[in-house]
């Protein structure tokens, strides 16, 4: 089963502290795990056209394709290895390169 949740990002912004105030809510070890299981989502589930995405209200995960990236925010990232982290409340995202 896929299970999907569709949203437009068009009307969501980038914000360059997102993860610190992810960081700042869940903590240091908490926030690393998210980062940990986002880049295992990817390895088992993802192939090389998509991107992990972290939802930070809940820590949910999802996986989405570089292409729907592109086509709603302009961002073209292809062949790099990056982590989305999202809010949907605040309509925020910010792009971390996979440390």
């Amino acid at each position: 089963m896929n299970p999907s949740i569709k949203f437009n990002l068009t009307s969501y912004k980038t914000d360059n502290f997102l993860w610190s105030k992810f960081v700042d809510n869940l903590g240091i070890t908490k926030a690393h795990e998210a980062i940990r299981q986002a880049r295992d989502i990817q390895r088992m589930q993802g192939n090389s056209k998509t991107l992990p995405i972290i939802l930070i209200e809940t820590c949910g995960l999802a996986l989405t394709s570089y292409d729907i990236i592109n086509e709603h925010t302009g961002m073209n990232f292809h062949n790099n290895k990056v982590i989305l982290i999202l809010s949907k409340k605040q309509k925020l995202l910010q792009v971390l390169n996979d440390f």
